[in-house]
């Protein structure tokens, strides 16, 4: 082993000693190491730093134990003897190799034996010295060698016999501890080379790294050899915006020996991809504990900001979306202490989130139950014993921070984490005061009409089911009475139906004050209203009608200039045990109504069970049902009837009304006089109607389409037509639905717009004038045409032309059959005639049963006859 190696590893071993920083294992490996590499006889003593001159000092235990492990089965000497005097010159703080005679003669030994000696101060623990023979093949014994330094030196410390071996297993042990150096040699490297973190020191001056790990390639592309050879290279990738953190953390701690960490971004080499880095370091110190250079690690911590910053998107996003959603929201911990408070929660609580945080929940969030009037329970706890996730709790009340009651819904859910285990409990609230004021209002305009605030037809016939019910249980009597305004229509038709609205509230009014808490007055059409009477026997309840009766006739309604006297007709019908169906009872009351305008008006009729009315209503019910199983079984048929024009007009088109007839159940076919009462009474008029049109297009529509390309080729005396009349009902025409059904009929059978006309009756078009008009207006704009049935019955009906834009005016047939004989009737007819042709309309004269009519008829410039005198119904 050559001198300038022993020098080297004696120097780092004496730095090793001396340094406050020496570890166990590194200086074991040291010695080990100078031990293994040497080939020949040699010697090493260390010598405790003397106190006192003249005292002698004992081995510290430290060193005693790592020379025993470096020495392993080699002998150790031990030696007393006085202090060691040392010259000056070796007393330097600095390891030196003494090969100069001059000092070498200074030290009691043999000079002549030996051509080295070095000389390893250590600071505050003594000198190390190494004595290396002039002959490396001498065979002078160890002992020999160093008996002058034991005689003469003073006291030793340690004497370590090193080398009495031969040659050859010299060389063995020098082997050995080469192979196994080289492999702690290459698990360190394998280490540094094979862990993911940045390994690197950097110089303590300026900051440029002296030594980094290969891990740097993998991690940013650059070659640990183009790190430490460009020294400027680590700052310039650091991003721009962390350049100032570095500098500050770096400069700051430049003399600190604690460990620091710092975060900070590192560009790729390729530009492209920018990195975070965690820099944990700290300082390295000299053998007088000052500050050397710079180590530490850096690791990758990309991934983790990434995650970092999606975790904090996500919160944020969260956060923003609670803070400005409508609902409340609340969290809790485990032990229901509230953490969280979004705005609208403080809004409707009244309480600052800062103030509510920690506090219990039922202390902020106090509900009870508006039904039962309790105070709600604990929704943490009540969630803890429910399979269901989350609950909708309906009917609470929020007392908010002031004590005022809001009325709120809310869900519950329980807060689980990784392993589900509940963390808590969130609540998601709202306020539905407006809510629950529109549910209200909903729920009181299913029940009550608007004009007049009274319950409407359907509640009442609701309740009047009940009361048939409870009558059949217990045997309990009560009334129902059915009232009609007789002179309704003169106000209506005299000022409008704002007067009428007018007259509908004030007559409500007057009702209510007849009524006792328990009944329920009902408008149940337009004029008409219902009253039930519960518990109330037949004798009772005919003295509140007679009262009512009284309170009417008392009652003068002035509208502007106008004074009207009003009066009713009552229907009265009991209701017991016996009583069977909703529509049984209501068709009594209405008949006993009836009966009493057929008696002259402003009367009460009672209905008795054991009369004629009776058998006529089961007869009613009876072929109600007929009609529903023909409608079933489509067993009506269709029959035409001519419309022919009489007028001197080459321009007029003869058509067909279209007439309805029922099979019964004799196979005998029923007009429609004799049931359509009766599907108007049992509110089966839209039913008929819709089968009428869906069954004539689709078993004529070829037909029409025929006729209606023969237009062009017409005249007045042909047979052809083109046009086809369809009654609909009133009830139908209050149906919304029924312009979309007739238009989709239509346009599925490919029915030709000009070849339909639709007839209504004056007085359907009058009750839903506005519905009417936009009904007609609609279908004319499609081609389709119209014609204005029954027109006459007043004069006041002459108001309502404007506004009804239709094709037709039929004559009611009440003034057309006895126009000869009355003169009345045919000054009627003719002032129909005439105002029909004024409003540009073409008029149809009904009833036409003789020819002395149909010549009358011919003379007033009548457009249209039907009737026998023209032909009967036939089939097309």
């Amino acid at each position: 082993m050559n001198h300038e190696r022993i020098l080297a590893i004696l120097y780092e071993m004496a730095l090793i000693i001396g340094s406050h920083d020496r570890t166990e294992s590194l200086l074991l490996e040291t010695l080990q190491r100078f031990l293994h590499h040497t080939t020949y006889p040699c010697g090493m003593v260390l010598f405790n730093q003397p106190q006192q001159e003249g005292t002698s000092v004992e081995p510290a235990e430290e060193y005693t134990r790592l020379l025993q492990l470096a020495i392993g089965d080699r002998e150790l000497i031990k030696y007393t003897g006085s202090v060691l005097q040392f010259p000056p010159e070796l007393l330097e703080t600095e390891p030196k190799l003494i090969n100069n005679p001059e000092l070498i003669a200074q030290l009691p030994v043999k000079q002549d034996f030996y051509r080295t000696i070095l000389c390893l101060p250590i600071p505050g623990h003594g000198i190390i010295l190494l004595l290396s023979p002039e002959e490396p093949n001498s065979d002078t014994p160890f002992t020999q060698i160093f008996k002058p330094v034991l005689s003469n030196l003073g006291r030793a410390i340690h004497l370590c016999r090193l080398h009495e071996a031969n040659t050859n297993e010299l060389i063995s042990g020098r082997d050995l501890a080469m192979e196994r150096l080289n492999q702690s040699e290459t698990r360190f490297r394998t280490m540094v080379e094979t862990v993911p973190n940045i390994l690197y020191r950097a110089d303590i001056t300026t900051g440029y790294p002296t030594f980094v790990s290969p891990a740097i390639e993998e991690s940013l592309g650059f070659t640990p050899e183009e790190w430490v050879n460009n020294p400027a290279l680590w700052f310039q990738q650091i991003h721009h915006d962390d350049r100032h953190i570095v500098n500050q953390v770096f400069g700051n701690n430049i003399n600190d020996k604690n460990t620091y960490t710092v975060e900070y971004r590192i560009w790729h080499k390729d530009g492209k991809i920018l990195k975070w880095f965690s820099d944990r370091y700290a300082l390295e110190t000299d053998s007088e504990n000052q500050p050397a250079s710079i180590v530490g690690t850096i690791s990758d911590i990309t991934a983790l900001k990434s995650s970092e910053e999606k975790l904090f998107k996500e919160k944020e996003r969260a956060q923003v979306t609670l803070d400005s959603i409508g609902d409340a929201v609340i969290t809790t911990d485990n032990t229901n202490k509230i953490e969280y408070m979004n705005p609208a929660a403080k809004a409707l609580t009244g309480w600052d989130a800062d103030d509510a945080h920690g506090r219990p929940l039922l202390e902020v969030y106090q509900t009870f139950n508006s039904l039962a009037r309790q105070r709600s329970t604990d929704p943490y706890q009540t969630r803890m014993h429910r399979d269901r996730y989350s609950d909708l709790h309906g009917h609470l009340i929020l007392i908010d921070k002031q004590g005022f009651e809001i009325p709120v819904v809310d869900t519950t859910s329980l807060i689980h984490d990784k392993n589900n285990n509940v963390t808590g409990v969130v609540i998601v609230f709202h306020d539905v005061s407006k809510e629950r004021q529109l549910a209200e209002e909903l729920s009181w305009q299913a029940t009550h009409d608007s004009l007049t605030r009274l319950t409407n037809r359907h509640e009442f016939e609701l309740r009047l089911g009940e009361c048939i019910e409870k009558s059949k249980k217990d045997h309990s009597l009560h009334a129902l009475l059915y009232l009609d305004l007789d002179k309704f229509k003169v106000v209506n038709d005299t000022c409008g139906h704002s007067a009428g609205d007018e007259l509908l509230r004030h007559l409500s009014e007057l009702l209510r004050k007849q009524m006792r808490n328990f009944d329920t007055l009902a408008r149940i059409g337009g004029d008409e209203f219902g009253l039930l009477l519960e518990n109330c026997p037949l004798k009772n309840a005919s003295d509140i009608a007679t009262k009512i009766k009284q309170t009417i006739s008392d009652f003068h309604f002035i509208w502007q200039e106008h004074s009207f006297d009003i009066g009713v007709s009552i229907g009265l019908t009991e209701i017991s045990h016996t009583s069977t169906h909703i529509a049984d009872v209501m068709s009594a009351a209405d008949m006993a109504c009836y009966s009493a305008k057929e008696q002259g008006r402003n009367r009460i009729h009672i209905f008795q069970h054991d009369n004629l009315e009776l058998a006529r209503i089961r007869n009613e019910v009876k072929l109600s049902s007929q009609i529903n199983e023909a409608l079933k079984n489509s067993t009506f048929k269709l029959i035409f009837q001519p419309i022919k024009p009489i007028a001197d007009n080459p321009g007029l088109i003869a058509h067909h009304e279209v007439l309805l007839r029922m099979l019964d159940k004799d196979g005998e076919l029923l007009t429609g006089s004799k049931f359509i009462s009766v599907a108007e009474r049992y509110n089966l008029m839209p039913a008929i109607d819709r089968w009428v049109i869906h069954n004539l297009f689709m078993s004529k529509g070829e037909y029409i389409r025929t006729e209606h390309d023969k237009i062009s080729y017409h005249d007045a005396n042909s047979d052809h037509t083109c046009l086809l009349s369809i009654n609909l009902s009133g009830t139908s025409l209050g149906d919304e639905s029924l312009l979309d059904f007739i238009k989709n009929e239509i346009e599925e059978y490919d029915i030709p717009h000009a070849a339909i006309c639709f007839e209504i009756t004056e007085t359907a078009a009058i009750s839903n004038l506005d519905i009417a008009s936009h009904f007609i207006k609609e279908l004319r704009k499609l081609g389709c045409r119209f014609s204005l049935d029954d027109f006459g019955s007043g004069l006041s009906s002459f108001g309502y032309l404007k506004d009804l834009p239709v094709d037709f005016l039929k004559i009611d047939g009440s003034f057309v059959h006895d126009m000869i004989t009355n003169d009345m009737n045919l000054a009627m007819v003719e002032s129909i005639n005439h105002i029909g042709h004024v409003l540009g309309m073409q008029t149809i004269a009904e009833f036409v049963e003789s020819e002395e009519i149909l010549l009358k008829l011919r003379e007033l410039g009548v457009d249209y006859a039907q009737g026998f005198a023209i032909t009967t119904p036939e089939l097309l």
